[in-house]
């Protein structure tokens, strides 16, 4: 079978432009340990690629906290270490610049904060080059569910069969399926392969050579 033209790329935010999940860990740990209620590390796997404020409730019921008060201080740990020490996914901006450049419409589609990601855009240098972001704040039914990447096909003016969406979690790279978007998994340490990815690459600037090639064969060899 063919694949769908893809003429669109949706970049999730954490753990694929920004390698942002340890400071996640740490940030919850540091908070939660400073309110003498610390937790399994093995917790963070079951959360990866939920909003922020959505694990706090989670960790709210097991800890007994205030979710909204968990978030606040949690939040302010995070940017801390963040602003501290920036820590973009390799490749990332050289990706969005490659494709931006051979006509891809770019996208992100992540769980984070409005704040948040204006903030990693901006730090890679990129945010001209993006037509369309959704995040956390702007959906009423957060990843799994696919409102989050229909959301930003339709801000782009694309169809989302005709995206590629690359992700990094079982939940995002669900939530794109279900719009029905290419997905395409960023697994760099070699995870297990997620059940929504058509394909796994161990980095963005070799998702983007994938990309590009596809185009250029399409254009060589048309339909």
């Amino acid at each position: 079978m063919t694949p769908t033209v893809v003429r669109a790329v949706v970049f999730d935010c954490d753990g694929v432009l920004v390698d942002s999940e340890p400071n996640h860990a740490k940030a919850t740990s540091e908070h939660l340990a400073s309110l003498g209620t610390p937790v399994a590390s093995s917790l963070f796997d079951h959360l990866v690629g939920m909003r922020v404020r959505d694990q706090m409730g989670v960790i709210a019921d097991l800890t007994g906290h205030d979710p909204a008060a968990l978030f606040a201080g949690r939040e302010s740990r995070f940017w801390e270490l963040l602003r501290n020490d920036f820590p973009a996914m390799p490749g990332a901006a050289q990706a969005i610049r490659r494709l931006h450049a051979d006509g891809f419409v770019i996208g992100v589609a992540t769980s984070g904060t409005r704040e948040y990601i204006d903030y990693v855009v901006s730090q890679l240098g990129v945010g001209h080059l993006v037509a369309a972001v959704t995040c956390g704040d702007d959906v009423r039914q957060p990843k799994p569910d696919p409102e989050c990447y229909l959301r930003t096909a339709e801000a782009m003016g694309i169809p989302a069969t005709n995206c590629a969406a690359i992700e990094d979690s079982e939940l995002g790279a669900a939530s794109a399926a279900a719009a029905g978007m290419r997905v395409l998994q960023l697994n760099p340490n070699r995870a297990a392969p997620l059940a929504s990815a058509t394909r796994q690459f161990a980095s963005l600037s070799v998702i983007a050579d994938y990309l590009l090639a596809e185009r250029a064969r399409r254009e060589h060899h048309p339909l």
